[in-house]
């Protein structure tokens, strides 16, 4: 099984080290500059293993690419796209995907539109959608202790990483994950069920990194009550969007609801959940941006209100730009 995992951030790591643990030959696809950096092996801390903080592992013996006329070159089973959203589209996608033809292309990236575009540019019996289901992150965070830097990642308790598609197409990346060890699992309703809570997560993120990445400042502040209507406005977007229904948890979500929630949320995770936020969502600020503004836009397309979603935007793009350091 000869796999190509575009991307060699954390979400890819962890997808190529797991896919090589299912005894796939693995190869990363990623830009020349990042070349020999991937070439050198990562250090990783599965926190779902007992002592993982004190007793890294090492991912080796993979191959890396820079050149798409040298992934022609090559059959590929699948091909995973462990990008952003905002690295989607353009030619260089469209370049990949000639190269990669008769493939397995999974794709992870959250845009609201994302799956519709790989679907128009890639046989249709061949793609699979996928949500990440789990969490990763360079560590180590702010006060967290590592022997070194590395890949820190974390499988939430029965919560496997969901996907769809023609049926031998996902069965076959959900089965190749599982032997693996990466908790999968096939839903076909997928796309109308992951609409929902990412939007509400941009919303979410949105007023928490406006608010210094605190949960506490958040939870004491006026834009609260900013960031619960528009994830209000956003439900109803896709409701008329998807002509769907919302999940209840989030037609009933409000300030009180966080105001209980958020005291909670850094027990659940066995790493500081507010450094996680930060270190991941401030990476990938523009795609916050572009996903909120496909929110808005939909708003006007069906007539629906979109202010509280539009005040986040602006607030977010006023914002000067951080480099969070890895």
């Amino acid at each position: 099984m000869n796999v190509l995992v575009v991307g060699a951030g954390s979400v890819g790591q962890v997808f190529g080290h797991h896919l090589q643990l299912a005894g796939a030959h693995v190869t990363f696809f990623v830009r020349e500059q990042y070349v020999a950096a991937t070439g050198q092996g990562f250090t990783l801390y599965p926190l779902n293993d007992r002592g993982a903080r004190d007793r890294p592992v090492r991912f080796e013996d993979f191959e890396v690419l820079s050149d798409i006329a040298a992934v022609a070159e090559r059959p590929w089973d699948h091909v995973y796209l462990c990008i952003p959203a905002t690295g989607l589209q353009g030619a260089w996608f469209e370049a990949l995907v000639k190269a990669v033809a008769d493939a397995v292309l999974v794709s992870l990236t959250p845009g609201l539109n994302d799956r519709a575009y790989v679907h128009a540019h890639f046989r249709s019996e061949r793609v699979v959608t996928g949500m990440i289901g789990f969490s990763s992150y360079p560590g180590p965070l702010e006060g967290e202790s590592l022997p070194e830097p590395g890949t820190v990642y974390w499988f939430p308790p029965l919560m496997p990483s969901p996907f769809e598609g023609a049926r031998g197409s996902v069965e076959s990346v959900v089965g190749l994950l599982r032997q693996g060890g990466l908790p999968a699992t096939v839903d076909q309703k997928l796309p109308q069920k992951v609409a929902y809570p990412t939007a509400a997560l941009m919303s979410f993120i949105s007023g928490l990194e406006l608010e210094a990445w605190s949960f506490d400042a958040l939870r004491k502040s006026a834009r609260l009550k900013v960031v619960s209507a528009a994830i209000r406005e956003t439900v109803a977007i896709l409701n008329a969007h998807q002509n769907s229904r919302a999940p209840l948890a989030l037609r009933l979500i409000g300030s009180p609801v966080f105001k209980l929630g958020l005291p909670l949320a850094q027990g659940v995770t066995p790493f500081d959940f507010e450094a996680f936020l930060r270190v991941h969502f401030l990476k990938v600020r523009a795609q916050t941006l572009v996903l909120l503004a496909d929110y808005i836009a939909l708003a006007e397309k069906h007539h629906l209100p979109s202010k509280h979603l539009q005040a986040l935007a602006g607030d977010l793009q006023s914002l000067p730009e951080q480099v969070e350091a890895a």
